[in-house]
């Protein structure tokens, strides 16, 4: 299964186990395999495919919520959901955080509350 969630593109699958009949998930995240951290996954087997593919997406949304949970080495960043270009530009909404560029910034934000943003008030002299 292969979705793009915030901008990032997530490829779940899983593999059975050799000589078991445990399944593993395995999630990549923008082209990096992930690994998953024992504490937040301990068990690693689940009793068929699909509940291990649906694991390992979920692990892979997790992954890009969170990104200060993953290892420096995987390098993942947040994208403007509209382009896709590399942002630390966000505003969240509904319980959900929205990452956008600067140029689409008025356009997610619409998009998402259905309102035109605000104009800041101009500094008192």
């Amino acid at each position: 299964m292969e979705i793009t969630y915030k901008g990032h593109n997530i490829k779940a699958t899983a593999r059975l186990l050799p000589g078991t009949d445990a399944w593993e998930p395995h999630t990549v995240v923008d082209g990096q395999r992930i690994t998953f951290d024992p504490l937040n996954f301990r068990n690693r087997r689940f009793n068929n495919e699909q509940e291990a593919t649906d694991y390992a997406l979920e692990y892979g949304k997790w992954l890009i919520d969170h990104p200060t949970s993953v290892s420096a080495d995987s390098q993942l960043t947040t994208k403007c959901e509209i382009c896709g270009k590399a942002t630390n530009l966000s505003f969240s909404f509904g319980g959900k955080i929205y990452y956008y560029c600067e140029q689409h910034k008025e356009e997610l934000y619409r998009r998402v509350t259905g309102k035109t943003p605000k104009k800041p008030a101009k500094p008192k002299k």
